[in-house]
């Protein structure tokens, strides 16, 4: 399970992945937006509930292992596919099929409506790496988000592959 928490401590967002368990692979996972109560503070209600987007290209996805959020809390990055690497032998990626690799899916946070938005920001980032770069079931733990322009239309985005030992750099428009 992951949880941010928006800099107010009003928004919480909770990754809830399905995890392997003995011999069965964890498939999807969801992604829960959470808003406190002004009237009781310890009341915190469920305002969305998000299925991986992926679920038909990853079939055990792991949605939600690792969440990161931009300083500001309007872009939410969320790992997806974890479990398909999690157990998986060390090969290079290069020889492993996408539908298996990692990825990190970005979304947008609605303020107003306490949600989030699956159609307002790029919806995925596999790994791009080299071929002689090795599966890591780690893309995607650290991701470091700030946004390029006060019009919030350019993201910059920087994923890790610690097992690669880099990081990567990405530019993401708004739509």
């Amino acid at each position: 399970v992951s949880i941010v928490m928006n800099p107010e401590g009003t928004q919480a967002i909770v990754g809830s992945p399905h995890l392997p368990s003995g011999s069965s692979p964890g498939v999807g996972g969801h992604v829960y937006f959470y808003e406190r109560s002004w009237a009781d503070p310890k009341v915190w209600t469920v305002t969305q509930a998000l299925s991986d987007p992926l679920a038909s290209v990853h079939a055990a996805g792991a949605f939600g292992y690792f969440l990161s959020v931009d300083k500001e809390f309007l872009v939410l990055a969320v790992s997806s596919n974890q479990n398909n690497v999690l157990n998986a032998p060390i090969v290079p990626i290069g020889t492993t099929p996408s539908a298996d690799k990692p990825a990190v899916v970005f979304l947008s946070i609605d303020q107003a409506g306490a949600q989030l938005d699956v159609n307002t920001v790029q919806q995925q980032i596999l790994p791009d790496l080299i071929t002689t770069h090795w599966l890591d079931p780690l893309y995607g733990a650290q991701v470091a988000l700030a946004f390029e322009d006060e019009g919030r239309s350019t993201l910059r985005a920087i994923l890790t592959s610690p097992m690669n030992q880099q990081a990567f750099y990405y530019t993401l428009q708004a739509s």
